[in-house]
């Protein structure tokens, strides 16, 4: 469901979930051009940031953690849509904007039953 951006924080996210561990290492390097294609592409970043988001805690948060959290969650994404708006000309606001909303609702189904199958995951006794 993730092709560009936030696909690295939900792998992270639900491996962690699963205790994998994640491990720093300070001599490793590795080079990252972020944004060296995006940068052309309008507010195609803004988009499908603000976007996946939304995909995310919608696939990895329960009801109950959306509530408990929706303060926090509600500031956070409201910076991400500021960044949307920023980076799209007004015309484009509205469309965008619907866009995101529909793409969300209509892949809700989806994004649920991937949090029922990782909950399940969780607590069967096959976990490491």
């Amino acid at each position: 469901i993730f092709f560009a951006y936030i696909e690295d924080v939900d792998l992270s996210y639900r491996l962690n979930h699963l205790n994998y561990r994640t491990l720093c290492l300070p001599s490793a390097f590795s080079y990252h051009y972020g944004g060296a294609t995006s940068q052309n592409l309008g507010n195609f970043r803004a988009f499908y940031t603000t976007r996946n988001w939304y995909f995310f805690i919608l696939k990895n948060y329960s009801f109950t953690q959306i509530i408990k959290n929706f303060f926090s969650i509600t500031n956070q994404r409201l910076r991400n849509y500021r960044w949307l708006l920023s980076s799209t000309k007004f015309f484009f606001w509205l469309p965008h904007t619907l866009s995101i909303f529909f793409q969300v609702i209509f892949r809700l189904p989806y994004l649920r039953k991937q949090k029922r199958l990782l909950d399940r995951l969780l607590s069967s006794s096959s976990i490491i």
